[in-house]
């Protein structure tokens, strides 16, 4: 007997004896879920049958409940995801008809052929997917949490394409409901979104600093605390050079964790080199270029990646603490840029007041303001002081007697 004519007789008993019946008839459809194809008619006829209004909508409910339950439990064992992707739209197409009397159940079938969309790596998809969740028809009671968590997955979900802009939108939501949780892991998520679309931006100084206060989180694991720190360091060096970025550097450089070595060497390098005001090789950018991702390497309007134009600016600066002038042909040189280029980037530099001098268009000469000795002096003390006191640690961990003896 079809399913069809089944659900005819089911119709017509009772209506006491209506629910142990649809429920039967339930478990026998997934009886027959390894064919795919029956699985998914008989589902069709399931819910285009359960989903009128003739049907008492206290047992539609229930019944609508009981096959999303069972196909969450059994779906991923016995079917593949195209075919998974189809059943779930078999079942909202049908919700949807009827949508403000079965948004719960619409809700649950959103979230799961999002996660199908989510393991074929169908980023957008699945996001517009929980797009169409109601969250905000007032015919249901929605926690504030709950619309906290679909609003960062949908976020997670575009920055995963590298969409920030849409990201961005929705992350505005969650900004208006944040301070009514008290869950620590949707606060700590929240950050985690707002962050990466500042990086996404390019907006670097405050990405880093965000990212450096997430690397000491106590409440998320050692290893994601140090990629966070290494993120902050990515962001530092990407950022445009000038005096926020000097203190940021700083920092960073005398962060313990990056002095003990605890994250990668290709980090503390690139950055050792620009606290210190050292001109960075091509060798050593081509190494740091590898632990980029995408939207870090974009091309600019010049054809140059934000990163190029981060090195370029660096060097020069580094080049202003060893010449009190240079021309444009010779700083071209030095840098592996043309002249044009080296004066329209120290042009922009000392326009935007990020380093000091003036430009000789007659003589094609950059004249490198003075910087004081005193700070500089001061600096650079400071920080042999803080690697002598380092050494004497290591000495007192390893030989504390010794130590005892001949220091204290």
């Amino acid at each position: 007997m079809s399913i069809n004519d089944q659900l005819e007789i089911i119709s017509n008993v009772p209506q006491k004896d209506k629910l142990e019946k649809y429920k039967s008839l339930v478990d026998e459809i997934f009886t027959k879920i390894s064919n795919v194809n029956q699985f998914k008619s008989d589902i069709q006829s399931l819910f285009c049958h359960i989903t009128q209004e003739s049907v008492v909508l206290s047992i539609s409910r229930q019944i609508i409940q009981l096959t999303i339950d069972k196909l969450i439990e059994y779906i991923d064992e016995d079917i593949d995801n195209i075919n998974k992707q189809e059943i779930w739209k078999i079942i909202i197409e049908n919700l949807k008809i009827r949508l403000v009397t079965f948004e719960e159940q619409a809700s649950m079938a959103y979230e799961n052929l999002s996660k199908v969309l989510e393991e074929e790596e169908e980023w957008t998809e699945a996001a517009k997917v929980l797009m169409e969740i109601p969250l905000e028809s007032g015919y249901r009671n929605t926690s504030d949490d709950y619309k906290i968590k679909i609003y960062i997955h949908i976020v997670r979900l575009l920055l995963e394409d590298e969409d920030p802009v849409t990201a961005e939108t929705y992350l505005n939501r969650v900004a208006l409901l944040i301070s009514n949780t008290t869950d620590p892991s949707i606060q700590i998520q929240y950050k985690f979104s707002n962050v990466r679309i500042l990086d996404y931006k390019r907006q670097f100084l405050p990405a880093c600093s965000k990212y450096h206060e997430l690397s000491y989180e106590a409440c998320i694991d050692k290893e994601s605390r140090l990629r966070c720190l290494s993120q902050a360091i990515i962001c530092a060096v990407l950022a445009n050079a000038g005096p926020l970025r000097t203190r940021l550097l700083t920092t960073l450089y005398k962060d313990e964790r990056v002095r003990e070595g605890q994250i990668d060497k290709v980090y503390t390098i690139i950055l050792e080199k620009m606290y210190m005001e050292r001109v960075i090789r091509k060798d050593e950018v081509e190494e740091f270029t590898k632990t980029l991702q995408p939207h870090h390497l974009a091309r600019m309007s010049d054809g140059n990646t934000v990163l190029d134009h981060a090195i370029m600016e660096h060097n020069i600066l580094s080049a202003s603490k060893i010449y009190k002038n240079i021309s444009f042909e010779e700083i071209g040189n030095l840098l592996d840029i043309s002249s044009e280029q080296a004066e329209s980037i120290v042009a922009k530099m000392i326009e935007e007041g990020r380093m000091k001098g003036s430009i000789d268009q007659i003589d094609n000469i950059i004249q490198f303001s003075s910087v004081e000795e005193l700070p500089v002096w001061n600096d650079r003390i400071s920080d042999l002081c803080f690697k002598i006191e380092g050494i004497l640690t290591s000495i007192q961990d390893k030989y504390p007697e010794w130590v005892q003896e001949n220091f204290l």
